[in-house]
């Protein structure tokens, strides 16, 4: 079988491998595995010296996968079936040769312990290449890792003090790779930092006490020796190698890996355990490697900016400064308080960088990646509520943010929100982006994270100023000040169409003034997009801005903003080849306004919006206006007849913009407006014409049947509309779904591979039946009978709250009425025997449904209904189970007070008579016991013979 196994890494290690050739091979390896645990002996035996690299390298993947399905029974695969997994000891002897692997490049043998202090024995050539080869290290880590998530902390507790201590055996200072040893020294570091970093990373997203616990303890016990020996040596001859007049590449790069893998080991342990480590012994620890960061960060970040390093070692330099810079950011905002006392020299830096940033747009740009984290750690301190209480951080808050600080951030957080809308070289993809594609730059901007993208970081950090309570006060005065400014809007206004004659002189008129070394290329262009950067920042303040200083939006749209609109939709049959900004950010406005505006003037919001949807607008104004709408329609509900004239407007064009879209998303936003449209009206009492809902229903088989691949999920939106038409119509009319209705809810509920709409499909399923032939009551009864019979109080509870009761108590008054729709009597002594065991097991019941049910034929009262138990008594004996049926109706009469009068409790006594006379078993003698010492009577237990009656 060792043959069979070695070929079948060989096939699996083979580039030109075939694909029958692999699953052959994958087929042999998983039967051999099932049969023995050899196989992953044989697996480690590959790994030996005398073994080629791409074999070496096959069987490390193999193990990898391996130990994912045999280390640790998670409970999966199939109920009863056996499998096989690991031994502890071949669990252990995979441990041990994973680590001689990365720390001494051959498999152990012999004893297995101080593998770090035979690291440094001699090496051979052999060795040297395992553990210089980095595909097979870093897999072996991986593996490494894997292991150590399933095994710590009560298992593999040797790992980490093994790797630190091969760390620290590690010589601190190397001039370059000249001899072997040298070699293998600078290998052995790179394995040792690469598998912490993947171990910890692993361990690090475990979320037990116990784990925690243990993060601490490793935490507390190893800080020291990786920032010792790791960290502070490496970033150290990395100083003295970007200093020297001769830089050797190899060894630079070596030293930025180091560097790099030394502080992510660092930010995880600090991550975990900052208060921990902020205790104690460590608190001086901690102080150290903050300082070390803190002064790197210092010494090198204005040269990155500056750029006074060769260009090859830029990006490997920034790369670092942004992990050390991260790892700033991350420590303070999960331990803020902690924090602050290295808060004040990190603020000064970052903010002076950040200035220095800004006062060059072609160098923000140039480095966007670091501007983007300077902006979260200030994001993240202003908007820290625990430093508004706190005197001393408060201080030194109050120190760097001076209110002209304030103004001047703010200000240039504003520029900055539109910094990949205006035309410049080292934007150029980001402009062309809404020529090209505009639903795609709708939803690429949707998408946007502050982690990734300047201008969403800038939008954070602006709002963080805004929000705060110790700068909001500078903040919105600019604000409020730019949104006075009409006469600067209305010339926007008249300049954004393509073919706009309004000219505009100078700066004067630009809302936001200009910058310094940022150069405007067109002053017209600078106007619109300053005030797409000034609405913006409204938007995002809509809560807060409402009311401040007087503000009020639904004044300031009727006196400027409806202008504005109405003026860029009379332009916007020219604009099918320009990008509309404002009239875009103003429907967008509008969305983020909703609960402020006034729907009663004409023309209202809402239709303006509307009139955007038209076919030959740019199609991220018509998605923009879908979403606007969606939050527009709840602000109808007192007025009907506009959501009548709006429905009856908008839905061929959601239709048109549904076809001409691309993406999943967009289709679903049309189709999710119409559902709401639709339930929006019928739930405010509108009416829509047969033809606006021939409209509406008439493409759904189309778009059912062509919603493949990608786009399935449309077919829940489909049922979503099919549902509110149903609901929308009612009873009397929902037959006429039935042809389109049900042949979409068969194939929805044939198939097992739709379950994920099965929600929908019920739901449309229970909106169109609505109604439940008699023939089918009996299945729908045993549904219900089975629950009742299970869970008789929560049953009956399920059953209230979620009207079926309400539904039976309804059927029973329409057939004692004698309504022309009503039941017909086999459904009615159905719905009567599940009411008969509700009440039974919870009276309180009948008091939420009775005493009185009112109906256009009169009131049912509870005198009605023991009248009618009473009436369709012998109906109820004609089945097969009748005389059960019959003793719970007897049951529930004899249990409730007799109000009745004398003629019907003779009638409920010979029906009693009538059960016991036709009882198929004798019946058993009543007899009252007598205690003889006390002469005690033993009551039965009433309670208890109901329920065992009605279990029978």
């Amino acid at each position: 079988m060792e043959g069979h196994v070695r070929s079948a890494l060989v096939a699996l290690s083979s580039p030109g491998a075939n694909p029958g050739a692999i699953n052959t091979a994958n087929d042999t390896l998983m039967n051999y595995e099932e049969q023995c645990a050899d196989a992953y002996v044989l697996y480690l035996a590959s790994l030996s010296t005398s073994s080629p690299s791409s074999l070496r390298l096959s069987s490390v993947l193999v193990l990898k996968a391996a130990v994912k399905r045999r280390w640790k029974d998670k409970g999966r695969g199939k109920p009863g079936q056996m499998r096989v997994f690991l031994d502890e000891t071949t669990k252990a002897h995979v441990r041990s040769c994973l680590i001689s692997v990365s720390l001494t490049g051959r498999l152990p043998c012999g004893d297995t312990t101080n593998l770090a202090m035979r690291s440094t024995e001699a090496f051979g050539a052999e060795q040297l290449e395992i553990i210089q080869d980095s595909p097979l290290q870093t897999n072996v880590a991986a593996l490494t890792a894997t292991i150590a998530r399933m095994d710590l902390p009560t298992r593999f507790q040797e790992l980490i003090p093994t790797l630190v201590s091969s760390l620290s055996q590690t010589p601190g200072s190397q001039e370059g790779p000249t001899t072997m040893q040298e070699q293998v020294f600078r290998a052995i570091r790179l394995n040792v930092l690469t598998t912490l970093e993947s171990v910890l990373a692993e361990v690090s997203t475990k979320r037990l006490l116990i784990d925690r616990k243990y993060r601490n303890s490793i935490a507390v016990a190893h800080l020291g020796q990786i920032y010792q020996c790791g960290m502070l040596p490496s970033l150290r001859h990395l100083d003295v190698r970007l200093r020297a007049d001769r830089r050797n590449q190899f060894d630079l790069d070596q030293m930025m890996k180091y560097s790099m893998l030394s502080t992510r080991v660092v930010a995880y342990l600090l991550g975990s355990s900052f208060v921990k480590l902020s205790d104690g012994a460590t608190l001086s620890l901690v102080d150290q490697v903050i300082l070390t960061i803190q002064s790197f960060i210092g010494q090198w970040l204005p040269v990155v900016i500056a750029e006074s390093v060769a260009a090859e070692e830029i990006d490997l330099l920034k790369e670092l400064l942004k992990l050390q810079m991260q790892l700033v950011v991350d420590t303070q905002v999960t331990h803020p308080m902690e924090f602050g006392r290295f808060l004040g020299g990190f603020l000064a830096m970052f903010y002076t960088t950040l200035v220095t940033l800004l006062c060059d747009r072609t160098v923000t740009l140039r480095n966007s990646e670091i501007t983007v984290v300077l902006l979260q750690f200030l994001t993240n301190v202003v908007g820290c509520g625990q430093y508004a209480n706190a005197y001393q951080v408060k201080h030194e808050l109050e120190g760097v943010f001076t209110a002209e600080s304030v103004q001047t951030l703010a200000r240039l957080m504003l520029h900055l929100f539109a910094i990949h809308s205006q035309v410049s070289i080292e934007t150029e993809e980001d402009v062309i982006r809404w020529d090209n594609d505009p639903e795609g730059f709708f939803h690429w901007e949707q998408q946007q994270s502050s982690d990734e993208n300047l201008a969403s970081a800038a939008q954070n950090c602006f709002l963080a100023l805004a929000e705060s309570p110790l700068f909001g006060g500078v903040v919105f005065p600019i604000l409020l000040s730019t949104l006075s400014n009409v006469a600067s809007l209305k010339t926007a206004v008249d300049v954004e169409p393509r073919n706009g004659e309004q000219s505009v002189n100078g700066t004067d008129l630009l809302p936001l003034g200009s910058v310094p070394d940022w150069p405007i290329e067109d002053i017209k262009s600078e106007l619109v997009f300053q005030w797409d950067v000034v609405l913006t920042a409204a938007g995002l303040l809509a809560s807060t801005l409402e009311g401040c200083n007087s503000f009020c939006f639904a004044s300031w749209f009727r006196n400027v903003l409806s202008g504005c609109i109405i003026k860029l939709l009379r332009c916007s049959d020219d604009q099918t080849k320009s990008r509309p900004v404002l009239l875009r950010r103003l429907i967008w406005l509008l969305s983020c306004n909703a609960a402020h505006l006034d729907m009663t003037p004409s023309p209202s919001p809402i239709e303006l919006v509307a009139s955007t949807l038209a076919s030959n607008q740019d199609m991220c104004l018509r998605l923009t206006s879908v979403q606007c709408l969606d939050a527009l329609i709840p602000m109808c509900e007192e007025n009907p007849a506009l959501l009548q004239t709006l429905a009856e407007s908008t839905v061929p064009c959601l239709y048109k913009t549904l076809e001409d879209s691309d993406h999943h998303e967009s289709r679903s936003m049309c189709l999710d407006l119409i559902a709401n449209l639709v339930s929006y009206v019928g739930a405010v009492g509108g009416e829509l014409s047969s033809s606006t809902l021939n409209i509406i229903v008439s493409p759904l088989r189309f778009i059912f049947d062509s919603a493949t691949a990608e786009h399935l999920l449309l077919r829940r939106n489909v049922l979503a509309i099919i549902s509110s038409v149903a609901t929308f119509i009612g009873r009397e009319q929902v037959k006429l779904l039935y042809p389109l209705a049900l042949p979409l809810l068969h194939d929805c509920l044939a198939d097992q591979t739709n379950l994920f709409m099965e929600e929908e499909a019920l739901q449309a399923w229970s909106v169109v039946s609505q109604e439940i032939n008699p023939r089918a009551t009996s299945y729908f009864y045993l549904v219900i009978e089975t629950i009742l019979r299970a869970y008789p109080v929560d049953g009956g509870s399920l059953l209230l709250h979620s009207d079926v009761l309400q539904m039976f108590i309804r059927a029973c008054a329409s057939n004692h009425f004698g309504g022309q729709d009503c039941d017909p009597d086999r459904v009615i002594v159905l719905y009567l025997a599940a009411l008969a065991r509700v009440f039974l097991s919870d009276p309180r019941v009948m008091d939420t449904l009775l005493p009185v049910v009112q109906l256009a034929s009169g009131t049912f009262h509870r005198e009605n209904l023991v009248d009618l138990y009473l009436a369709k008594f012998q109906v109820a004996g004609n089945g097969a189970h009748g005389l059960m049926l019959q003793k719970l109706y007897m049951m529930f009469l004899l249990s409730i007070p007799m109000s009745h009068s004398h003629q019907t409790t003779n009638e409920v006594l010979e029906n009693c008579t009538y059960i016991l006379r036709n009882r198929k078993d004798s019946l058993l003698p009543y007899s009252v016991g007598h205690d003889e010492e006390d002469n005690i009577i033993d009551l039965g237990d009433y309670d208890v013979l109901v329920a065992q009656h009605m279990q029978a």
